[in-house]
């Protein structure tokens, strides 16, 4: 079994499998690991982990381009993006500055 895993690059259809059964499964990451040959439940975790890192350190830190070089897959990072938006209210966003957060909060 250890040497069907794969440690490579992941692919556009690995990633549109996790984006269309993540809102069914949720994060069950064993069931999505019975969809996508090769890779566990733990690889697929830690790649969904380090997206969401990934945009939320440059939504802090304002980056447009990764400072690794390397082109991230679209559709993958487009959904976690929309769950992020969907889940993060103005208060938690941490890219608003106190004086905003107070501003949106008044009437």
């Amino acid at each position: 079994m250890l040497n069907m895993l794969q440690k490579d690059s992941w692919t556009k259809e690995e990633e549109r499998i996790l984006v269309e059964t993540h809102p069914e499964i949720g994060n069950r990451w064993a069931e999505m690991a019975k969809l996508i040959p090769g890779r566990t439940e733990n690889v697929i975790k830690k790649h969904w982990n380090a997206i969401k890192r990934r945009q939320n350190s440059r939504r802090k830190n304002k980056k447009a381009v990764p400072s690794n070089g390397k082109p991230q897959s679209s559709i993958f990072s487009d959904y976690i993006r929309t769950l992020t938006l969907i889940t993060t209210t103005p208060f938690e966003d941490p890219a608003l500055t106190q004086h905003q957060q107070h501003q949106l909060a008044l009437p």
